[in-house]
């Protein structure tokens, strides 16, 4: 299949009939696989396979989603692209589970757990493991203000 149909069929797994074309244009717009449609998937590199599978899971918005590193093997501006719409799915009150191995990325989570050999070892917020981490209390100083 090419990265249309791919992403025409996902979209009628879901039954996502109406305006099915501009979804599946701004998904493909959001993970930069524009001018790749008519290419076949199994010739596309890892990272772009990974951006399709991305835009092929969220095509009907769901309310919960669970994202094995969606980020890894994206370069850094396109990975931060990909959380500020995360950022937007959570503020539209949906749910993501991500797993990452990106430790900066904890940062725009409200919880992270922490894994190890299979085993969760600890959940806790991005600051509360920050504090674990360093042993104490984390103090944020801005001195723009106080440089010359």
């Amino acid at each position: 299949l090419t990265v249309w149909e791919n992403m025409n069929f996902a979209a009628s797994l879901y039954g996502f009939p109406l305006r099915r074309k501009e979804r599946l244009h701004e998904l493909l717009e959001l993970v930069e696989l524009i001018g790749h449609e008519g290419k076949k998937v199994r010739n596309l590199s890892g990272g772009m396979k990974s951006r399709l599978g991305l835009a092929t899971s969220i095509i009907h918005r769901p309310q919960l989603l669970f994202l094995d590193e969606p980020t890894t093997g994206i370069d850094p501006v396109l990975r931060r692209k990909f959380w500020d719409y995360f950022q937007q799915l959570k503020r539209d009150d949906r749910t993501l589970f991500v797993t990452t191995q990106y430790v900066g990325e904890a940062a725009y989570c409200d919880y992270v757990g922490v894994m190890m050999d299979g085993r969760l070892l600890m959940v806790e917020t991005p600051e509360g493991l920050r504090r674990r981490a360093l042993g104490g209390e984390v103090i944020h100083l801005n001195l723009a203000n106080y440089l010359t």
